[in-house]
């Protein structure tokens, strides 16, 4: 049985909002494009290191923030676990690593841009949320 041109426009628009809550959601899991605000995190990722930093200001348009770096330290109750092995040892815990964040007033300052592939410094890969990194292994 044929729909109705009603029932035939209702499905249209929910099928239509199905597919913009979807687009959506990836937006949200790629981590753009507005999800910065003023005081949030950052990591700009360099190689296997990666450094925490905190938005100090966004743009009108939501595409362009600025980042001021963050002092960063090994929580004290963290040691690396080294074992003989690779260039002159080898840390078995390196990915359990802890760090404490505090935002520095004086820290350096840096632009990021909203790119067709996600957040970006200088080609420097910029994600949400402080995760600071020092890969022992390298």
């Amino acid at each position: 049985m044929p729909m109705t041109e009603a029932e035939l426009a209702e499905w249209q628009e929910m099928l239509a909002k199905s597919r913009a809550e979807e687009a959506e959601k990836a937006r949200e899991r790629k981590g753009y494009p507005h999800q910065f605000k003023v005081g949030d995190g950052a990591t700009i990722h360099l190689y296997t290191d990666a450094h925490a930093w905190t938005v100090i200001s966004v743009s009108e348009s939501g595409k362009t923030i600025t980042i001021q770096g963050d002092n960063a330290e090994l929580d004290p109750t963290w040691k690396p676990e080294m074992h003989p092995g690779g260039f002159s040892a080898h840390c078995s815990n390196n990915y359990s690593q802890r760090w404490i964040c505090t935002p520095n007033p004086n820290g350096p300052i840096r632009k990021a841009r909203l790119t067709k592939r996600g957040w970006s410094a200088n080609g420097q890969s910029v994600t949400k949320g402080r995760h600071p990194f020092h890969d022992y292994n390298f």
